[in-house]
């Protein structure tokens, strides 16, 4: 038992070198105390070493962890699923992350808002419009409601389509939800939808937005105050 109680902090050391970029060192740390057998890793551990390698876009690796995690009997949470659809995403692998996608299905791990705005990210990066929008309509067959970040990618890749009326209707959508807080939105610049079109959608589109928010899509999806459309990239 005291053995087991001073590999905790080491497990803590693991974790943060993952989330620090040291995800070599926190995997290291991870093996050892395995290896050892005083301490056995459980899916948060495991989850957070694969992160580490998917924020580095090094998806081998994070697949190799996750095959090594199923072979030790532990069960991979929908976080664990997440993470790696995300990250296959990010690294224009949209088949890998579909694969990823059928497999938690067959798991017994339904998806939720997450897991399929993860996929609509992916498509959209890679210029798979169709295929996003295939995902939006299935959040309603599944009935998941779309979050802020749900709104930000399609509204963000459909200004980049210059599918505006698509962007102005998912706008309206977002404004009569009341869940949503804060009750942002996302759009290319106003000088896009100024010269694409005309004044008078920029106009319409600020008037319909109620309040002054934004999100920066792609970055940390963090919001803040703006007077007028800005970009959202």
């Amino acid at each position: 038992m005291r053995a087991r109680r001073i590999r905790l902090p080491i497990i803590s050391s693991s974790m943060g070198l993952c989330r620090a970029e040291q995800v070599d060192r926190g995997h290291e740390i991870l093996q050892r105390i395995r290896m050892d057998g005083t301490c056995m890793p459980n899916v948060v551990t495991y989850t957070s070493v694969i992160s580490g390698y998917c924020k580095m876009g090094r998806m081998e690796e994070a697949f190799r962890v996750f095959n090594d995690m199923i072979g030790l009997g532990i069960k991979p949470s929908r976080v664990t699923y997440n993470v790696l659809i995300d990250g296959y995403g990010k690294a224009g692998d949209m088949p890998s992350a579909a694969s990823v996608y059928e497999r938690m299905a067959l798991c017994g791990c339904p998806p939720d808002v997450v897991t399929i705005t993860s996929l609509i990210d992916g498509h959209c990066r890679n210029g798979q419009l169709d295929d996003a929008l295939k995902l939006w309509n299935e959040m309603g067959r599944r009935e998941l409601r779309p979050n802020i970040y749900t709104f930000a990618t399609m509204i963000n890749f459909l200004c980049k389509k210059n599918r505006l009326g698509e962007a102005q209707v998912l706008l309206k959508e977002l404004n009569e939800r009341t869940d949503i807080i804060p009750r942002a939105f996302c759009v290319q610049s106003h000088n896009r939808w100024a010269l694409q079109g005309g004044k008078h959608n920029a106009y319409c589109i600020q008037k319909q937005s109620k309040i002054g928010y934004i999100i920066c899509a792609g970055q940390s999806l963090s919001v803040r105050k703006s007077a007028d459309i800005s970009v959202a990239v």
